[in-house]
């Protein structure tokens, strides 16, 4: 069995010689919007110039083997106001919560024109459409689900007498997906 100081010197030694990086820490937290407490996804948080960051769908993110020289960080995200400050003591081995100001962002007016769709330009539509003109049904007293039920693949559901509330579903679909014009 060795003396115990022969055990103790090359531990000490090992201690006082032992590189810096090994005394680093691992730095957590998570980024949140300031408004309304979600995570952010994709913020970036740089540590110094060198190491960064980005938070994963829950606003996490992590820095593995910190030193424990002070650092400054920042954490981005479009859309919001960038954060800059000084990593305390505190913050090192506990997870630090960043909330981030939203930031509007302002643009420009934009006009969008396009010329009216007539019934000549049916053929340039990608869509199936049906244009029933007002000779079909021009003299005649109908409703407008008479007139639109005697178009090929038209089911009518009426709930009523005359003017009371009607349904439409086109070639199966359901009456929420149908549009009427």
């Amino acid at each position: 069995m060795l003396p115990e100081s022969k055990i103790v010197r090359p531990v000490v030694l090992f201690l006082l010689l032992m590189p810096a990086c090994l005394w680093a820490t691992e730095i957590t937290g998570v980024v949140t919007d300031g408004e309304t407490g979600t995570p952010v996804q994709g913020a970036t948080i740089r540590l110094g110039d060198e190491v960064a960051a980005v938070t994963d769908e829950l606003g996490v993110f992590r820095f593995y083997h910190v030193s424990q020289a002070g650092h400054r960080f920042r954490v981005s995200h479009i859309g919001y106001v960038a954060i800059e400050r000084e990593l305390g003591v505190g913050d090192r081995d506990s997870q630090l919560v960043i909330s981030l100001v939203p930031l509007a962002i302002p643009l420009s007016e934009m006009t969008v024109e396009a010329e009216p769709v007539g019934a000549n330009d049916i053929h340039r539509n990608p869509a199936f459409v049906t244009v029933i003109s007002r000779e079909s049904f021009e003299g005649r007293e109908v409703s407008l689900p008479d007139v639109l039920a005697e178009a090929t693949g038209v089911q009518i559901k009426r709930l009523g007498g005359l003017g009371a509330f009607s349904s439409i579903s086109l070639r199966g679909s359901s009456s929420e997906q149908v549009e009427v014009y």
